[in-house]
């Protein structure tokens, strides 16, 4: 997979406009050190619960969050973007690192984010989030949502047994809000069932429940028992049939995810808090890297693989980490979680950008809500119907 095109994740909101069966008795392998630099603490504010999934649907392949953006005249301009902000410079994606003034304003400075490209000729005008009257209704019905109170509003997204309803889709929408994690398992099987139709079987992308590092190192679950109830995405796979697999992660309220990438070699983090994350997760990396070997080598073994996963060889692959520009928001690091998986399932890239942090979350969630993996999306007129005001 390549890692020098710069990918172009999310979208800039228009000024004018206004996220088996196991072997339990196997003797389980010692957590590898090595390979991983030692990190400090996390420190971070609420963490969630984490629990199981399973179950089977059908159906093509969604769009990703850049087709449901409208890109206007991208052939205007030929140098570096400029996204002014001017009512409020300290929301959105503006940084201090970004940030130059222009003298010639006056007394009042006016801000300019620069924002970096590959190639220099090529400029993207701003652009925001098309939605159809129901994808609206449905958008308006989400963001209503008072967390106060104790309804949590009727299901939006399921996909093989994990649902998502509204209070946890405002978690996505909704400015400066954790992403929930049962919605980040909802979202897994749909991306799983997505790549099973887009890429081949003998190159598949595997993203496992955020519950499998959750048990690893917060219960301290067994291998045994990670094979038995975590790893259902990788049933009836064998290792040589997988290109990456990606293990999400939360603490504290903080989204980050590690990816194996087995037919590179590698091991790629996702992380927009950190400029580190290898020397930051060092520690959760070396837990989840024996689990992982763990689970792949003894489902190999089930399946009676011609080749075996071999134990205790990931400490020793190369570290690599996508870079992401500080976004100003540390609630956003599940959005760009999310939307960093589905981008680097395509290609790896060292440098990512979502652009506008908000309209981004708009577009996850759409792309999600119109799955065709999302068994709720018939019913999404009834749902609007029932709950929604008329407009």
């Amino acid at each position: 997979m390549s890692s020098e095109k710069v990918g172009q994740l999310g979208v800039v909101e228009d000024k004018e406009d206004g996220e088996d069966n196991g072997e339990e008795n196997v003797e389980e392998p010692e957590e590898q050190d090595g390979g991983v630099k030692d990190g400090g603490p996390n420190n971070r504010d609420d963490d969630d619960d984490e629990g199981p999934a399973n179950g089977p649907v059908q159906g093509t392949v969604a769009a990703s969050p850049l087709e449901n953006i409208a890109q206007e005249n991208p052939s205007e301009d030929k140098n570096s973007e400029e996204n002014t902000s001017q009512d409020n410079p300290t929301e959105g994606n503006t940084t201090d690192e970004n940030l130059q003034t222009d003298d010639q304003e006056g007394p009042r400075e006016k801000l300019i984010l620069r924002i970096p490209r590959t190639n220099p000729k090529t400029r993207y005008r701003q652009t925001r989030v098309r939605m159809t009257k129901l994808e609206s209704d449905v958008v308006a019905y989400v963001e209503s949502y008072n967390p106060k109170g104790k309804e949590q509003g009727g299901m939006l997204i399921e996909c093989d047994g994990n649902d998502a309803n509204r209070m946890m889709c405002y978690s996505v929408v909704r400015p400066r809000e954790y992403v929930h994690s049962q919605y980040v398992r909802a979202v897994a099987n749909i991306y799983n069932r997505e790549w099973a139709l887009e890429y081949p079987t003998n190159s598949r992308r595997i993203m496992l429940d955020s519950s499998f590092a959750y048990q690893k190192l917060k219960t301290r679950e067994t291998y045994a028992g990670l094979l038995k109830k975590w790893s259902t995405p990788l049933q009836k796979i064998v290792s040589a049939d997988i290109s990456v697999v990606y293990v999400p992660v939360v603490d504290n309220g903080h989204w980050w995810c590690v990816a194996f990438a087995l037919k590179d070699q590698k091991i790629w983090f996702i992380d927009s808090m950190y400029t580190n994350p290898a020397s930051e997760h060092s520690g959760d990396v070396k837990k989840l890297i024996a689990a992982v070997e763990y689970v792949l080598h003894w489902r190999d073994t089930q399946y009676n693989a011609a080749l075996v996963w071999k134990l205790k060889q990931m400490h020793t692959w190369p570290l690599d980490s996508i870079s992401f520009p500080d976004y100003n928001d540390n609630h956003a690091c599940g959005i760009v979680m999310l939307m960093a998986i589905q981008e680097s399932a395509r290609a790896f890239t060292k440098t990512m950008q979502v652009g506008d942090i908000n309209v981004a979350r708009r577009a996850l969630f759409l792309s999600h809500l119109n799955s065709d993996f999302n068994s709720c999306r018939p019913l999404l007129p009834q749902i609007v119907a029932t709950h929604c005001p008329v407009r």
